[in-house]
């Protein structure tokens, strides 16, 4: 984007230098189309495994097995995102709801320095579920999203 006359206009792709990155240290659901984005904080970063098959079998008589497998489909992981109040836990989930399919910016990672967290485009691959953080009348919820790489 560039600014004209105080007018902010968005201009033609162009090539840098350098990656673009970030050290940020927030994490973000974005559009994706880049129209809107809804800071989130994330609790706990759960496993996160590769979408990929695989079937071993063992024919009469073998004595190995056949492993057939299929190539790597991006990567499957789940969220656990902090809501202090009942309205931002419902604000994240009606995000998700107008927007079937997102981009995770993830927070950036510290080795000494921080280095940025990376992008991933993702969509709902389970239903979202919600629990209390302490087993007492408070507002704050832990908000389960499970996701799948696009």
């Amino acid at each position: 984007m560039d600014t004209v006359s105080g007018v902010p206009l968005w201009s033609a792709y162009r090539t840098t230098t350098s990656a673009v990155a970030s050290t940020d240290t927030g994490a973000y659901l974005v559009a994706d189309d880049g129209s809107s984005w809804l800071a989130v904080c994330i609790d706990e970063d759960r496993q996160r495994t590769r979408a990929q098959d695989f079937v071993v079998s063992y024919g009469l008589g073998a004595t190995r097995p056949r492993v057939d497998r299929s190539e790597p489909a991006g990567w499957v992981g789940s969220e656990m995102i902090w809501c202090s109040t009942r309205t931002e836990k419902d604000t994240i989930l009606a995000w998700i709801d107008a927007h079937p399919v997102w981009i995770w910016r993830w927070p950036a990672d510290r080795a000494g320095t921080y280095a940025d967290g990376g992008l991933t485009r993702a969509s709902l691959a389970d239903r979202a579920s919600t629990a209390r953080i302490h087993q007492a009348g408070r507002p704050d919820r832990d908000l389960l999203i499970a996701w799948v790489e696009q």
